[in-house]
C-alpha cells in the first residue's frame, strides 16, 4: 500500500487551537524492515468542532519476503491546551503481499553405474521464516529394490531463504549386471510447512536409468570332430546377463562336408531364460560315419534373428571332420651292414588299404656316417599302385663304401618326405649301422743301445693301419739298471696319430740321457705305452735299450822313495784316478829287491784294500810293511809292492812301488 494513515479524532468543541504529538513503535512489524519510524505533531486550529479530524502517514516498507501479518502502533503524547488524549494509540496489521512455491526437478538421464540420481528441489521466492519440503520416490519402469532404493525425506530451505535457493537429495542407483531397456523414476513433493506453497506444475520429476550392460552371444564348437563321433555339439555362450529373455535361430550349412552326406542339416531355436547370467545351451549335429578314407571336411553352424537386449558377437562356428579311416607307410631297415657287403637295403611298407596310387620321396641323410666317403648319397621315389593293401612293401638300396681305415661302427639314415595323396607316414626315418672291418695297432721301438754322450735315445710308435680318427696314446719309462734322475730322466707324455693317418706313420719321443763322470757298467730302462684313445690297440707295448758307459777309472800304486830303518814300517798307497759308481777291491803283495823279508822286513804275500761304492776321481787306500831295525851296518836296500789283482769296473795303472830302507847303524875301528 506504501504508507499507513492514523486520524485523529477531536471529540468536543476547542475555542483554542491545540497540538498533540504522535509517534510510531513496533509491535510484530519492526522497523525500519516492515515499515520507517516516524514521530510529528498534528494542529487543530481554534474553533475547531467536534469530530474535526487530523491525519499522518507512516512509510510501509514494500519487501520481497513471504511472512504472516505484522502489527505496529502509533502513540499520542503531549497534548498542549485544554484538551485531553481520550484514546493515546492505535495499532494496524500490515498484510504481506509476497508468495513463494518449491519445485522438483532432476536430470533426463542418469547412468546406471552413476551411483546415485541427484533431484533439485528449487525455491521460488523468498522467505522470511524456514520452510521444509517432504519427499518420496516412486516406481517407474524402474522398480526398488533392483532398479534403485527407494527413498522418503525431507528438504528444508533455512530461514532467509533467497528466490532460486536449491536443496538435493540423492537415490542411490544399483549397478546390476543384466542389459535391460531404459528405465524410468519419479520423486514428489508430498508435504511443505512454512510460508510456501509445492508447485502445481513442478511437484514430480521423472529421470531414466541409462543403462551401460551389454550382452551378446556366441557360438563356437571344437574344432574337429572324429567321425565316429556320432555328434558334433555346438555351444552358445552368453557373455553378461540378461534381465528378459532373449531367443536365436540357429542353422547349419555345408563346408566340404555335405549333409547328408557327411552330416545331418539341423535348425531350431535357442532361449536363454529371463534373468539369465554367463550361462551356455547348446544343440547336436549327427555326424556320417563312412567307410571312406577321405581328407578332412567342414561345416558350419549359424546364429540368426535374435529378439531382447542383446547382441550377436560370434555368429558362425565351423567344425571339421576328422576322418577315422586311415593309410600310413614306415621306412625299416637291418641295425646293422657290414662295410663288405656292398649296399644298405631300405624297405618302406604299406599300413592299410589305398584306393588310389601314391608316391612318397626317400633320400639318405648323414649320421656319423658320412657321405660320400662312408656311402653314397642316395634319394628318389618310390610309388605304391592303385588298389595297393596291407602290408606291401618298395625298396631301395643305398651303396657303402668299404674304405682302408679303422673306424668306428657309424651310422646313417633314410627319410621319406613329400608323401603324395591321402597316406601319411607313419616312421618316417630309420638308420643303419656300418659295421667297420678294419683294425689298427700301434708298437713301440727304439735302438738296442744309446752311448752315454749321446744326449738322448729316441723311441718310436709306429702305426699299423689307417685311422679315421685321432688316435692317442701315452707313454713313460720306468728303470732298469739305470735309475732315474742319475742315468737318464723321467720323460712321459701323450702321441697323438691325427685322423686319417695312414699305415705305417711314425711318432717318436726322445729321453734325455746323463752323461755322468762314473765308471759304471752297461744299465738299461724302458718306455711302455698305455691309456690308447681311439679305434687302434697296443700292439708292442715296451721297448727296453742300453745305456753305453763311456768313462773310465784305474788305480796306482806309489810309495816314498826311502824308508829309514828305524821307522817302523813303509806306507804304500794305492790311488783312484776316475769316479766310481759301484765299489771294487784291490789286492797286493810285496817282493824282495836287495833288501830280503825278513831280514830287511816282513813280506805281505796277500792284502786288499777296498774303495767304497761313489769313490771320487783323487780316492786313496793305503796299507803298510812293517820294517827290521836290525844292528847291520849295511848299504841302503830295496823291495817292492805290486797290485795283483782288481774287482769292478776299474784297471790298474801302476802296478808296482819299489823304496829303498836306509840303513841308520854305523861301525868304526
Amino acid at each position: 500500500a506504501g504508507t499507513a494513515t492514523f486520524t485523529v479524532t477531536l471529540t468536543g468543541n476547542v475555542q483554542d487551537a491545540f497540538t498533540v504529538n504522535y509517534a510510531s513503535s513496533d509491535g510484530q512489524a519492526i522497523a525500519p524492515g516492515d515499515y520507517a519510524n516516524a514521530t510529528g505533531s498534528v494542529i487543530f486550529p481554534a474553533g475547531s468542532p467536534s469530530g474535526a479530524t487530523r491525519t499522518f502517514t507512516v512509510l510501509i516498507q514494500n519487501d520481497n519476503l513471504v511472512e504472516t501479518g505484522e502489527t505496529f502502533s502509533a502513540t499520542l503524547t503531549g497534548i498542549t491546551g485544554l484538551t485531553t488524549i481520550g484514546t493515546a494509540s492505535a495499532t494496524t496489521s500490515i498484510v504481506d503481499n509476497d508468495v513463494a512455491s518449491v519445485s522438483i526437478s532432476a536430470p533426463a538421464m542418469v547412468n546406471e553405474n552413476g551411483g546415485t540420481a541427484t533431484f533439485t528441489v528449487t525455491l521460488t521466492g523468498s522467505v522470511q521464516e524456514a520452510v521444509t519440503v517432504n519427499f518420496a520416490t516412486a516406481n517407474g519402469t524402474a522398480s526398488a529394490p533392483g532398479d534403485y532404493l527407494a527413498r522418503t525425506g525431507a528438504v528444508t530451505f533455512p530461514a532467509g531463504s533467497a528466490n532460486g535457493a536449491v536443496q538435493t537429495f540423492t537415490v542411490d542407483l544399483v549397478d546390476d549386471a543384466f542389459a535391460e531397456s531404459n528405465e524410468t523414476f519419479s520423486a514428489s513433493l508430498t508435504g511443505i510447512t512454512g510460508l510456501a506453497t509445492i508447485s502445481s506444475t513442478a511437484a514430480l520429476a521423472t529421470t531414466t536409468i541409462n543403462d551401460e550392460d551389454a550382452a551378446s552371444v556366441s557360438i563356437s564348437t571344437d574344432a574337429t570332430i572324429n567321425e565316429a563321433a556320432g555328434t558334433a555339439t555346438f555351444t552358445v555362450t552368453l557373455t553378461g546377463g540378461v534381465q528378459d529373455a532373449i531367443t536365436m535361430d540357429y542353422a547349419t550349412a555345408n563346408g566340404t562336408a555335405i549333409a547328408p552326406g557327411d552330416y545331418t542339416a539341423s535348425s531350431g531355436t535357442i532361449t536363454f531364460p529371463a534373468g539369465s547370467v554367463g550361462t551356455t545351451r547348446t544343440f547336436t549335429v549327427p555326424i556320417q560315419d563312412d567307410n571312406l578314407r577321405e581328407p578332412g571336411e567342414t561345416f558350419s553352424a549359424a546364429l540368426s534373428n535374435i529378439t531382447g537386449l542383446a547382441t550377436i558377437a560370434t555368429a558362425t562356428a565351423t567344425a571339421t571332420i576328422t576322418d577315422n579311416d586311415a593309410a600310413s607307410v614306415a621306412i625299416s631297415t637291418n641295425p646293422t651292414v657290414n662295410e663288405a657287403a656292398g649296399t644298405a637295403t631300405f624297405t618302406v611298407t604299406l599300413t592299410g588299404n589305398v584306393q588310389q596310387a601314391f608316391t612318397v620321396n626317400y633320400a639318405t641323410a648323414n649320421g656319423s656316417a658320412i657321405q660320400p666317403n662312408d656311402y653314397t648319397a642316395t634319394g628318389g621315389t618310390v610309388t605304391f599302385p592303385a588298389g595297393s593293401v596291407n602290408g606291401d612293401t618298395q625298396t631301395f638300396t643305398v651303396p657303402i663304401f668299404n674304405d682302408q681305415l679303422a673306424e668306428p661302427a657309424e651310422t646313417f639314415s633314410a627319410v621319406l618326405s613329400g608323401i603324395s595323396g591321402l597316406t601319411t607316414i607313419s616312421t618316417a626315418s630309420t638308420a643303419t649301422t656300418i659295421i667297420d672291418n678294419d683294425v689298427a695297432s700301434v708298437a713301440i721301438s727304439t735302438l738296442p743301445t744309446v752311448n752315454e754322450s749321446a744326449g738322448t735315445a729316441t723311441f718310436m710308435v709306429t702305426l699299423s693301419g689307417g685311422v679315421q680318427d685321432a688316435v692317442t696314446v701315452n707313454y713313460n719309462t720306468s728303470n732298469g739298471s739305470a735309475v732315474q734322475p742319475n742315468d737318464y730322466a723321467t720323460t712321459t707324455g701323450t702321441i697323438t696319430f691325427p685322423a686319417g693317418s695312414v699305415s705305417g706313420t711314425i711318432s717318436s719321443f726322445t729321453v734325455p740321457i746323463l752323461n755322468d763322470q762314473f765308471r759304471e757298467g752297461d744299465e738299461t730302462f724302458s718306455a711302455t705305452l698305455s691309456g690308447i684313445t681311439g679305434l687302434a690297440t697296443i700292439a708292442t707295448a715296451s721297448t727296453t735299450t742300453t745305456i753305453i758307459d763311456n768313462d773310465v777309472a784305474s788305480v796306482s800304486l806309489s810309495t816314498p822313495l826311502t824308508v829309514n830303518e828305524n821307522a817302523g814300517t813303509a806306507t804304500f798307497r794305492v790311488t783312484l784316478m776316475g769316479n766310481v759308481q759301484e765299489a771294487f777291491t784291490v789286492d797286493y803283495a810285496t817282493a824282495n829287491g836287495t833288501a830280503q823279508s825278513p831280514g830287511d822286513y816282513t813280506a805281505i804275500t796277500a792284502g786288499t784294500v777296498s774303495f767304497p761304492a761313489g769313490s771320487a776321481s783323487g780316492a786313496f787306500q793305503t796299507f803298510t810293511v812293517a820294517i827290521n831295525d836290525d844292528n847291520l851296518v849295511e848299504p841302503g836296500e830295496t823291495f817292492s809292492a805290486s797290485l795283483t789283482g782288481i774287482t769292478g769296473l776299474a784297471t790298474i795303472g801302476i802296478a808296482t812301488a819299489t823304496t829303498t830302507i836306509n840303513d841308520n847303524d854305523v861301525a868304526s875301528v
